[in-house]
């Protein structure tokens, strides 16, 4: 019996009729349709509105109890128009539930593939314009180990801004009116190191120091830091900050989490030091899918922390009265920043597809915000079969689910994103936030007032491995790298 095949997108509707504006329908699960069908459909609708954007297929999905009830998708939301879509993702099954329960065939399905023209574009909210062609930058500094973050802390005025390296060590850059007095620094560069945790941290593969930040506790200035232990327990610290150049290498630790001991990646993220000197961290999912949508472990989510009793007693749990969790269903969400009231958190992809997911005014919220990890991957399903939480909680889960607000797809090399910061200090630049793509060094500068993605660097500009973007209080962009180099990008 041939097998029919239907497209399965994202919402539902009463036909299958195109809608008389440039738009697609919601959902041709109610229709008894082809794949050839659909397709046909979609080209009559691409020369009747003169548009111009392919068609991939980028799953097969097996038939189940009720195939066509599955949740699943384009990247195409609900009433969007079509003319700005380079690249429409689609989502195939079997039609009919009734039919012999088996996955298209491999063969069939590389037919269907062939049948349309695959190409890799980016996002449709990618916009280019000719002053982001005037970008450039300058190498600030080389010759150190994978650069694990970047930032200013205020009490260490004697120093323009500080960095971590992966494996432990934080340098001190200097302040340039300050280098003439300091012609000799310790390393024999112009950022010695201000505090050593070598010996105290395991970096193997994304394993290592994470981030830090400045916080005052009780008239006390600390250096914040998290890094994951040589016992595989993530802490964060905090060193005492004796003055304008110098840090305590005395180690206080505020919070120890257990992680899993096979673990190797997806562990650590952003700290934000809050105005009321509570302190949020972004944390990834140990590579455990199913951590992001389980309620007893940190892993997958994003955390506020009081600073309440945080010197006398260590938070060591998730379910600490201290924490409260603003955000889950996260994979690896490297590194979140604030845009006005609103906290924007970058999540790193699995197969597809990488995103950032925005938590409207995050610090009025009254429940934790889920974004679909590990059901979800971008707008589409991520094929995920070993259900941590049990059936009723993971429909209820999906059903509450926030869609991305940005996405971009894994083509011409992209992989993994990395950001992000708002350039507060950059009054040209003051309404974006800054992302990189790990893998081609492609920065894109996020417009938050308009949702769009303004080129700045094309791929393979910067030629290493993008870690980190942080900015200066100059209101300039640094962007750490896996060589060891620091580079100051330029903004027109």
């Amino acid at each position: 019996m041939q097998k029919k095949i239907t497209l399965i997108l994202l919402f539902l509707i009463s036909s299958c009729s195109f809608p008389s504006q440039d738009t697609l329908p919601d959902d041709f699960a109610g229709c008894r349709i082809t794949l050839d069908e659909s397709l046909e459909k979609i080209e009559r609708l691409k020369e009747e509105r003169d548009l111009d954007f392919e068609v991939r297929i980028i799953r097969e999905v097996t038939t189940n109890e009720n195939c066509l009830g599955m949740i699943l998708g384009t990247n195409v939301l609900q009433g969007e128009e079509l003319n700005n879509i380079n690249l429409l993702d689609l989502v195939v099954g079997i039609s009919d539930p009734n039919e012999e329960q088996k996955e298209i065939e491999k063969t069939e399905y590389d037919l269907y593939t062939l049948k349309l023209r695959e190409i890799n574009k980016l996002d449709r909210n990618l916009i280019e314009l000719p002053v982001f062609n005037q970008a450039s930058y300058v190498v600030e500094l080389e010759g150190y180990k994978t650069i694990s973050h970047i930032g200013k802390i205020e009490a260490l005025t004697s120093y323009e801004y500080i960095f971590s390296e992966q494996c432990g060590k934080i340098h001190g850059v200097i302040d340039k009116t300050l280098e003439k007095s300091n012609p000799n620094p310790a390393d024999g560069l112009n950022a010695p190191t201000i505090l050593d945790l070598s010996e105290r941290v395991n970096c193997e593969s994304e394993k290592g120091v994470y981030t830090f930040g400045q916080i005052e506790i009780e008239n006390t200035k600390y250096l914040l830091v998290s890094y994951l232990r040589d016992d595989l327990k993530y802490i964060l610290s905090s060193f005492e900050i004796i003055d304008e150049s110098t840090i305590s290498n005395d180690e206080s630790i505020i919070v120890e989490f257990e992680t899993d001991d096979a673990a190797r990646v997806h562990f650590g993220g952003k700290i934000i030091i809050e105005d009321d000197l509570s302190f949020t961290l972004c944390l990834g999912d140990l590579n455990s899918p199913g951590n992001s949508a389980k309620f007893d472990t940190p892993w997958g989510k994003v955390l506020n922390i009081s600073n309440s009793n945080l010197m006398d007693n260590k938070i060591l749990d998730i379910n600490d009265s201290r924490v409260k969790v603003l955000a889950f269903g996260l994979r690896n969400p490297w590194s979140c920043y604030i845009a006005g009231d609103d906290l924007i958190i970058p999540d790193v992809g699995n197969i597809q597809w990488e995103e950032i997911n925005i938590i409207p005014k995050y610090r009025e919220i009254k429940e934790a915000v889920f974004f679909g990890w590990p059901w979800r991957e971008g707008y589409f399903d991520a094929n995920y079969q070993n259900t941590p939480v049990d059936k009723e909680t993971e429909s209820l889960l999906l059903s509450r689910a926030e869609t991305p607000k940005y996405t971009y797809p894994h083509a011409n090399g992209y992989c993994a994103i990395i950001g992000g910061v708002n350039l507060i200090h950059n009054t040209a630049w003051e309404n974006f936030g800054l992302i990189g793509d790990f893998c081609t060094g492609t920065i894109w500068a996020i417009e938050h007032k308009s949702d769009r993605a303004y080129r700045v660097l094309d791929p393979g500009v910067i030629p290493y491995k993008i870690t980190t973007i942080q900015e200066t209080l100059k209101g300039e962009a640094l962007i750490g790298t896996t060589n060891g180099d620091i580079i100051r990008l330029n903004l027109p």
